[in-house]
Order: structure tokens, then sequence, then C-alpha cells
């Protein structure tokens, strides 16, 4: 699987996304498969999922192999790559690069859990 550091900032949409997780959680799986995990997420046709994996496949996010008529994908990809690309793309956007304006914005303007903003408080701590 490829890394992060090999790769550009890695963008992908709502249904590049689902389709990854379906990847991710399943390790391998034809077209008809990702469609029948995505199948309570808006229904998408098997052409739509096709034509996604191909591109995807075009940007080395996922590769294929064929086992008779049918196409076998998995992620060429880890999901903690995509994870820290978009997050990066996030920061970078939206907080010019400065990911504490991004943890201030967290903290100050959602409704996080004292529970949850204690576990943040001892991740902290632990990483001084």
């Amino acid at each position: 699987m490829c890394s992060i550091s090999n790769m550009s900032k890695i963008r992908l949409d709502e249904l590049q996304l689902k389709i990854m997780h379906v990847l991710w959680q399943k390790k391998e799986a034809t077209v008809v498969e990702i469609k029948d995990a995505l199948s309570d997420k808006g229904n998408p046709a098997i052409t739509t999922i096709s034509t996604v994996l191909s591109r995807l496949a075009k940007r080395k996010i996922v590769m294929y192999r064929k086992r008779g008529k049918q196409y076998i994908y998995k992620a060429n990809i880890h999901e903690n790559a995509v994870k820290h690309s978009m997050v990066s793309i996030l920061v970078d956007r939206l907080f010019k690069g400065n990911i504490s304006s991004l943890m201030n914005f967290l903290v100050t303007e959602t409704d996080i859990d004292p529970e949850e903003i204690e576990k943040l408080r001892d991740k902290i701590d632990r990483s001084k």
C-alpha cells in the first residue's frame, strides 16, 4: 500500500470516501459487493460505482485484479493516510495552516462532551 509521503494530497468526494470505507473494511470487493454495502447510503448505480473505481484506479488510490469476468478492487492507500491528507487540506484552506486555530474552533464552536475534552487533555499531556 502507498503512503501519503509518496502521493500528493488526496481529496476524495463523498461517494469516493464511502467506497474507500467499504474497501478498508472488506479488504477487497467487487463492484456488486460494494454496491450491496452502500445500499443503505443512497444506493448509487453499479455504473456510477464502476466509474468512480476506474478514476480511483487511475489515481492509484485503488488497485484491481481480474477474476473471470469480474474485477476485484482493494485499497492501495491506508485509511490514516487519507485522513491525514484530508485534515491537512482542511487546516490549510480554512485555518491557514494553523492547527491551534482548528483546535480552538472545535473546542469553542462545537458540542464536545466533557468526557471527550478530558480524553483530549490526557492525549496532549502524554504527547509532551
